[in-house]
């Protein structure tokens, strides 16, 4: 997963790209089937990174905080 810059860009590779979260997000959840324990893990991760940016914007945290 990276941004989107151009300067970023190693198509030279074989591998699924993703510009954001979500997307990246989703690739993993689509191969919980034939990666069930690896997937889980790395999905379970972001739903971390989601609960903590929910949080943050329910209590109106600053970037700082």
């Amino acid at each position: 997963m990276s941004d989107a810059l151009a300067a970023n860009d190693i198509s030279d590779f074989d591998f699924l790209r993703s510009y954001c979260l979500t997307h990246g997000r989703r690739i993993f959840f689509d191969q919980g089937e034939k990666f069930t324990e690896a997937c889980d893990f790395v999905v379970g991760k972001i739903a971390i990174a989601y609960k903590n940016d929910k949080y943050c914007k329910e209590n109106n945290l600053t970037p700082a905080e």
